[in-house]
């Protein structure tokens, strides 16, 4: 089980991204966004954007299921966890590959074979985000870090690019990222 570790931006925190680009915010919950988000992946629209939060100090933020983009309480496939040091996390093992800092998603490579951006080389259960400093979104050093990341399954696998992350003075934590399939 993948559990990646993903905190939404607070209204106090959030800002724009380091290019000065300004980052749209996409809705709160699955629930606004259910009109948006049909559950079948081959009709929905690519890429997505998706915001996690978690609800204090060293508490887990909702999953994402990346086939769907839906935000669910347990079994997705990525969440947001804030220690010392914020994480995207996968409960299953091999399943984050870090490719290094791009421009853009269509920018990562998808050799499966090359994780240049993570200190072994190798698929991990987990990325490194920014450290739980006091930040906002527009501050995080791990702006653009693109990453390969297989589902709770391992039967897909996702482009995904950090847009921002941030630590709250309150202790909550936020990760913004796009993503979409590798075909």
């Amino acid at each position: 089980m993948w559990m990646l570790f993903l905190a939404a931006c607070t209204p106090e925190n959030s800002g724009e991204k380091h290019s000065n680009t300004a980052v749209d915010s996409p809705p709160d919950s699955a629930e606004d966004s259910a009109e948006d988000s049909p559950t079948d992946s081959e009709n929905s629209e690519w890429p997505r954007q998706v915001r996690l939060q978690t609800p204090g100090v060293a508490e887990d933020s909702a999953f994402v299921v990346l086939a769907t983009g839906e935000q669910v309480a347990e079994s997705g496939d990525l969440n947001l966890y804030q220690g010392r040091v914020l994480s995207l996390s996968s409960p299953v093992d091999a399943s984050v590959c870090a490719k290094g800092v791009y421009d853009s998603l269509g920018d990562i490579p998808t050799d499966p074979e090359v994780c240049p951006g993570d200190v072994e080389g190798a698929w991990r259960r987990f990325a490194y985000l920014d450290s739980a400093r006091i930040h906002t979104e527009a501050e995080s050093y791990t702006i653009g870090l693109g990453l390969l990341v297989r589902d709770v399954g391992h039967t897909s696998v996702y482009r995904l690019r950090i847009l921002g992350d941030s630590y709250s003075a309150e202790g909550i934590s936020t990760v913004f990222f796009e993503y979409a399939p590798v075909p």
